[in-house]
């Protein structure tokens, strides 16, 4: 599939038609019930209510507390279906309306409109409140650990996207803060926020809606308030949009938007988690499931599935809070990790299928599924890991010193990841290859890279690629067969430079690097051209601040380790005993947990360091910018709205 889409990108033809939205009308059943036990078709959850109404494809139950419920009929038992079929033959009239979010009287959890903390108007929308009670929540470890898992389908895109123009900048404070992309409705719509300084409460979002079918921008719409967009419905016009201001908890309001013409509706407003630290509520991801069902994932490490007729939670558990999850192209897999496990959850069956320990604490994980599936990508703070996706294995784990590679990883390629959203990694040899400089958001989905650009005073452009480009390739190709490009590679020797470890254990820590550098094929000789410099410095004294557990005295001992070559540093990587991030158990005590690392360097850091398969010759150039000499080569995105071949 791959191939096909390559080849048609450089065509650059599209062939696709927007799927219309269609839902039952409203007719009414006059019937009066008594309470009786209601049941959803998995048998999970049961509610206690009597029958008020029947509208379209909806029913209406009231609760003895006197709240209304509505339930799609659809997801009742077929006990329950039939019982509303009893009440009155055939009720059910359809009629189209390409509304899903409908407005009812008496919706659960409806309240008077209310001002947005963004600032933003709420005319017309409905506030929602959140009942966490009927949510099912689903612990984690109860899973057991476990990986067996088969990648069903062609998981790669079935369309061909055109580049769309973006309209210049209204204002020069406005900026671009976020990109959905819908591969159903084969629509994006890119938010733009001007935010003027001064804090008078007047930022205005701006939405362009992009059909990716015929390469052009179909609407522009403005909103009070400073939001940016999250998901978008398959329907190309509903989505899932969340306040952003500077602060914790400022975060955390989540709200439905239905671009129609020229203007937004606000059809729902929700505040999902109400915890008393408000760090915890903020939200950071959300997907559209299907047309029914959207998850979110807060910063408090909760991901919850939403019914989006009640929008209410369906089910929820818990991941690590710094953590960024992936959902599959075909969405029925979304990988998660707790920190100290990765793991694979069924969206249809709503269950953990899959459950593994890492090969340590990973901080601020942020996932990603290959095109094909078949890979699982994680990047945690500064390391690069890849799983395979059907066994489990770990494929790689390394890192990319001197890039600033934290946040999201893109699967640009099977064969490559784009890091910090700019920095191309060859995963084969961990290359750092290229350096895509000047993109404003980078998604990548199917084999498919969008680059959305919009410079000041002129127009941008949103832009499917194929990356690498071919410039990016011939590097490469030549790169792996120029001998004098890489300092350090298979088949080259070593100086091993150990005097900066105390003789108890140099000897520990020259055993595990030349049982490394065995495994890669270098030897170790003392007139090698370059050095591995190992150098263990403290103790030195230093109060510590956890958050929620005081400040404490510690003795900080910092290990390192350099690739010298000609005097240059070519590679290097440094470790401490003390983490900024300590995990403890139940039965445990930070203070004792400290005092003990205190006592040592950590030289297991030595033993668990990945050392790179290729290293690039330091530049001699007196280049500013150090990360500019870090790849092998490097381009400029600039916005390009034609359709001309891209690769």
């Amino acid at each position: 599939m791959l191939g096909s889409i390559q080849q048609m990108m450089n065509d650059l033809t599209f062939r696709l038609a927007l799927v219309p939205l269609v839902v039952l009308g409203m007719t009414a059943l006059a019937a009066a019930e008594e309470i009786r036990t209601w049941q959803d078709a998995t048998g999970r959850f049961k509610i206690e209510a009597k029958y008020v109404s029947t509208e379209g494809d909806t029913v209406k139950l009231e609760r003895a507390d006197g709240k209304s419920i509505e339930i799609p009929i659809s997801k009742l038992s077929k006990e329950d279906q039939d019982y509303l079929d009893d009440l009155k033959n055939n009720p059910f009239k359809v009629a189209e309306d390409d509304n899903p979010f409908m407005v009812k009287e008496d919706q659960p959890g409806q309240a008077a409109p209310t001002p947005s903390r963004s600032g933003g108007a709420r005319s017309g929308s409905v506030e929602v409140t959140v009942d966490w009670d009927q949510s099912e929540h689903i612990d984690v470890g109860l899973a057991g650990d476990g990986w067996d898992f088969t990648v069903e389908g062609d998981q790669e895109l079935d369309f061909i996207p055109k580049n769309v123009g973006l309209p210049t900048r209204k204002e020069f404070f406005e900026g671009m803060k976020g990109i959905a992309i819908n591969t159903v409705a084969r629509k994006a719509v890119v938010g733009f926020v001007a935010d003027p300084p001064g804090g008078k409460n007047d930022a205005v979002t701006r939405l362009v809606v992009c059909d990716l079918q015929s390469g052009r921008s179909t609407g522009e719409v403005t909103q009070p308030g400073n939001f940016v967009p999250l998901a978008l419905h398959d329907d190309g016009a509903t989505l899932l949009m969340r306040t952003t201001k500077f602060g914790f908890g400022n975060s955390s309001e989540l709200q439905v938007w239905r671009i129609q013409g020229r203007s937004i509706n606000v059809e729902r407003v929700m505040t999902p988690h109400q915890d008393d630290w408000k760090s915890n509520n903020d939200l950071n991801w959300a997907a559209f499931i299907d047309r029914n069902t959207f998850v979110t994932k807060s910063s408090g490490g909760i991901v919850a599935f939403w019914d989006m007729d009640t929008f209410q939670p369906i089910c929820d558990f818990k991941v690590d809070g710094g953590s960024r999850p992936a959902l599959s192209i075909d969405r029925k897999t979304l990988a998660f990790s707790t920190g100290k496990k990765i793991g694979l959850f069924d969206t249809q069956s709503r269950e953990v299928i899959c459950l593994q320990s890492t090969p340590r604490k990973l901080q601020w994980p942020n996932l990603a599924f290959s095109p094909s599936g078949k890979q699982l990508g994680c990047i945690a703070f500064n390391s690069i890991l890849i799983w395979n996706t059907e066994t489990g294995e770990l494929y790689r784990d390394f890192e990319t010193p001197g890039l600033n590679i934290n946040g999201k990883l893109e699967f640009s390629d099977e064969d490559f990841v784009l890091a910090g959203g700019r920095y191309l990694i060859e995963l084969e040899n961990m290359i750092k290859l290229w350096d895509y400089e000047g993109a404003g958001s980078v998604n990548a989905i199917g084999g498919v890279t969008f680059f959305a650009v919009n410079p000041h005073k002129k127009g941008g452009a949103l832009m499917p690629t194929l990356v690498p480009h071919d410039a990016a390739l011939d590097a490469l190709d030549a790169a792996l067969n120029e001998p004098d490009l890489f300092i350090f590679r298979k088949g080259s020797s070593v100086r091993l430079d150990l005097n900066g470890i105390s003789g108890q254990h140099r000897a520990e820590v020259e055993a595990d690097l030349r049982k490394k550098l065995s495994d890669l094929d270098v030897q170790v000789t003392d007139s090698a051209p370059v050095t591995i410099k190992c150098t263990v410095t403290g103790p030195n004294s230093k109060k510590m601040t956890y958050t929620r557990f005081g400040t404490y005295d510690v003795q900080i001992y910092n290990t390192k380790i350099e690739f010298l070559y000609e005097g240059k540093v070519a590679w290097q990587s440094s470790g401490t005993n003390i983490p900024h991030f300590v995990r403890i158990g139940a039965d445990e005590n930070l203070g004792d947990v400290l005092r003990k690392k205190s006592q040592q360097a950590d030289y297991s850091f030595y033993k668990n360091i990945v050392l790179p398969r290729f290293l690039q010759k330091p530049n001699d150039g007196n280049q500013q910018n150090n990360r500019a000499r870090q790849t092998i080569g490097n381009s400029k995105v600039v916005p390009v709205a034609s359709n001309r071949s891209r690769r």
